[in-house]
């Protein structure tokens, strides 16, 4: 089978702000991509859903949202066709051994928002114009936000994006209870930052935190892929 483009993670807020008194409170932070790559080597027999490599795609630099704003673009495997909502959880660790990152700022139904969350109906067309600053992942083709409800054939489908922006200094101190002066002294040469994305074909917006940890695995119920990213979050570019 071929491939599909999905993708969009994290704070898609409006554009990155300028930098100003409050010592680059506002300015998104940034992200240096180590690798990125699938869970498994080989896809799972539930796998419906397989990613490209950092190798076949790059992360890049978003310059249409500003910086701190990044994409992907390159092939991802369906391996059979999609019809229905596509949700994610990102599960967020800042070192090997660290706990799941709690997350912060999600909406009434708990989606959206910053550290280890879940983000509803990520290829959704009626869902997006919902952004908020809170966070969200949204798939998009040529522009435009997927529509899986209207069903996604397996195949190749080169068109397709990821496209996410990072929080900004502020928000993230305030996520990780840093203050200014710890940042500057253990935070600005850099922070190393593993997240894996896990979709499913069915809501887990309301499953508690033990609930998901269960469900949160290659071979857990309802996954159809899994992808990770391990990079270093910086203050400025890298």
């Amino acid at each position: 089978m071929k491939s599909v483009y999905i993708m969009a993670l994290l704070l898609s807020l409006t554009t990155a702000r300028s930098a100003t008194a409050d010592g680059g409170k506002t300015d998104r932070l940034r992200l240096k991509v180590i690798k990125h790559e699938s869970c498994t080597a080989k896809p799972k027999a539930s796998e419906v859903i397989r990613f490209s490599s950092s190798s076949e795609a790059p992360l890049r630099e978003d310059s249409q949202r500003g910086a701190g704003c990044y994409f992907l673009e390159g092939p991802v495997v369906v391996r059979s066709p999609i019809r229905g909502g596509v949700h994610a959880y990102a599960e967020v660790r800042y070192g090997t051994q660290a706990p799941r990152e709690k997350c912060k700022g999600a909406d009434s139904s708990n989606c959206g928002g910053i550290g280890s969350c879940v983000y509803c109906n990520v290829c959704s067309a009626a869902e997006a114009g919902k952004a908020k600053a809170s966070g969200f992942i949204r798939a998009t083709r040529n522009g435009k936000a997927l529509d899986c409800e209207k069903g996604i054939s397996a195949g190749s489908h080169s068109d397709w994006r990821l496209s996410f922006c990072m929080p900004t200094k502020d928000e993230y101190l305030k996520v990780q209870g840093m203050d200014e002066d710890f940042w500057s002294r253990y935070g600005v040469s850099g922070r190393l930052f593993y997240m894996t994305v896990y979709l499913f074909d069915k809501p887990v917006n309301a499953l508690s935190e033990s609930q998901m940890e269960k469900v949160a695995g290659v071979d857990g119920d309802g996954v159809i892929g899994c992808h990770r990213i391990v990079a270093t979050v910086l203050e400025s570019g890298g």
